[in-house]
């Protein structure tokens, strides 16, 4: 229930030492819903392209996009109907 947000994938305890973008593909594959990426813009850019071309190939399914998607706008949604 709910949404599920990475630690900054920036941060080598969470990216093993991998690429952000690497980092990207493997926390949507494992469910992560929001990804926290402070390196430089390029990297941030290149964790999205990743996670896009992921999708293309069929190594994330569109479906998981989907709801992951919902979730956050349900928050949202939640959110500003408290305000």
């Amino acid at each position: 229930e709910g949404v599920a947000v990475t630690d900054d994938l920036a941060m080598e305890g969470a990216n093993a030492g991998d690429p952000p973008a690497k980092a990207a593909v493997q926390a949507v594959k494992a469910g992560a819903d929001l990804l926290i990426i402070s390196s430089p813009p390029q990297q941030q850019a290149d964790a999205y392209n990743a996670v896009v071309a992921a999708v293309e190939r069929g190594e994330i399914p569109r479906q998981r996009v989907r709801e992951a998607v919902a979730r956050v706008s349900e928050i949202k949604k939640n959110y500003l109907e408290t305000q």
